[in-house]
């Protein structure tokens, strides 16, 4: 089962999959129903993501040149009550899967998983191609990877002020503590995201790839 197309969502700063068309009586498209996560949670405090869909009109939806938005893979509907059933695709990804992989029951997923989890650990790695051949082990390394780069930044966060004071200018470190903030928050949500795919890999099977 392949996945719905993405799209980006420019007014939120993100990116979301493309459920359906709405179109006038012309058959023009007016409307495009997108699904996304949404934070709901601070970086410094446990959290999570929540699954949000909604109609936005047509010109707040940027199409990406690389997708196929054709009506084989993009409901066309008259009318917004007619799209209200969940996708296949919604039903399967669980709350937190991140956009970029396939949802856990497209045949092939895992190797939509593993070039996911190569971006979240260090770059030196990708010369092993054992990691790629088994998703599950990327998975494991991963959770640990981004955990300790959480931890850092944290401990980062809550020492600039003092260790910085009195040699940069106030806005300066105002600066470094915004983007310690913005990291940690970006971490929180890759932290999330490993989780629900390594719990999906865990409940798969975990054999190289062919």
């Amino acid at each position: 089962m392949q996945d719905p197309p993405s799209v980006g969502l420019p007014a939120l700063n993100s990116a979301g999959f493309l459920l359906a068309y709405l179109v006038d009586e012309q058959g023009n498209e007016v409307k495009a129903l997108v699904s996304w996560q949404e934070e709901v949670m601070t970086w410094s405090k446990d959290g999570g993501f929540k699954s949000r869909r909604a109609w936005f009109d047509i010109a707040d939806v940027r199409c990406i040149p690389s997708q196929d938005y054709s009506p084989s893979r993009v409901r066309r509907v008259t009318s917004e009550e007619e799209a209200s059933a969940p996708t296949p695709a919604e039903a399967i990804a669980p709350e937190g899967w991140p956009l970029e992989v396939k949802p856990p029951q497209a045949e092939d997923w895992p190797a939509s998983a593993a070039a996911w989890l190569l971006d979240a650990i260090p770059s030196g790695y990708r010369a092993y191609p054992a990691l790629r051949e088994y998703p599950l082990l990327l998975a494991w390394m991963a959770t640990r990877h981004v955990a300790h780069e959480l931890e850092a930044v944290r401990q980062s966060y809550r020492g600039a002020a003092v260790d910085l004071k009195g040699h940069l200018q106030p806005h300066a470190v105002e600066a470094v503590l915004n983007v310690h903030s913005d990291r940690g928050g970006r971490l929180k949500q890759l932290q999330q995201q490993v989780t629900v795919v390594t719990q999906a890999l865990l409940r798969g099977d975990s054999r190289p790839i062919d």
